[in-house]
């Protein structure tokens, strides 16, 4: 049996889902049927059938009646139907005060959450590898503070890769210092990787002991709200970035400090 589809557009626009509004018409054309007779009419599967008429059923659209010991469905008239969109509003209106009622908890939630910090966790090469990258992935210059120990990150990285870092530092006009233990290769890492870079994007070192702090992995501080932390261990590729002002800074003061209390590099 054919359907109006301006009617059914119409059904739809009241709050109906496309098979609702279907066999909605399709009883109301029948003036009831069966379920059998209502998926031949909207060629729907039954399953779909009686599961909307039992939805259709709830929000007052349709009722059954038994007839020669069957179930059948008949459509409810036009003021079921407006009852049905009343009650909509009424549940909208509902759902906007609470909407309402709910604003300033969510705007706190919201400020709440502006304020935690952004971590992001890295693990294995390649990952790594991003974190250093991410160093130098800004378009804006700024002063890099690290720890570091030199002999696990070139080893891990590469002379490759470093150099690249360094050409990629001097393009944005990072400036850098630095905190090594006081090792051989450590004080070797200046003039071999800075030798030719500008004096101005030229490393600063300064060395600790390293019997004494025996740190084997990298803290940079960075990006100006930045911090990373890196395990470069072979059997441990592990890190972390860290996107909060305030850690930022603290680590910041706490690196002067170390700073102040480091030999400098002859």
């Amino acid at each position: 049996m054919p359907m109006d589809s301006l009617f059914l557009q119409s059904l739809k626009k009241t709050g109906l889902t496309s098979p609702e509004a279907q066999i909605y018409a399709a009883l109301l054309e029948r003036g009831g049927a069966a379920p059998s007779t209502i998926a031949e009419d909207t060629h729907l599967n039954r399953t779909t059938v009686y599961r909307t008429l039992e939805a259709l059923n709830v929000k007052g659209l349709v009722s059954t009646v038994r007839k020669h010991k069957k179930l059948f469905y008949q459509a409810e008239g036009a003021e079921a139907l407006n009852a049905f969109t009343r009650n909509r509003i009424t549940v909208a209106e509902r759902a906007q005060k609470t909407a309402a009622q709910l604003e300033p908890k969510i705007e706190g939630l919201l400020q709440f959450a502006s304020h935690k910090p952004i971590i992001k966790f890295f693990e294995g090469k390649e990952g790594v590898r991003h974190i250093f990258e991410d160093h130098v992935a800004g378009t804006q210059s700024y002063e890099m503070f690290g720890f570091s120990n030199i002999k696990n990150v070139i080893s891990f990285l590469g002379a490759d890769f470093v150099r690249k870092y360094i050409a990629k530092k001097v393009k944005l006009n990072v400036i850098t210092r630095g905190i090594f233990p006081d090792t051989v290769q450590d004080k070797e890492f200046l003039p071999t990787y800075y030798g030719r870079v500008p004096k101005r994007n030229r490393l600063e070192a300064r060395y600790i002991e390293a019997q004494n702090f025996p740190f084997e992995s990298e803290l940079t501080i960075y990006a100006n709200n930045k911090i990373s932390i890196v395990n470069v261990h072979d059997d441990k590729l592990v890190g972390v970035i860290i996107e909060d002002q305030m850690m930022h800074d603290m680590l910041c003061m706490i690196f002067e400090l170390a700073w102040k209390g480091s030999s400098i590099h002859s």
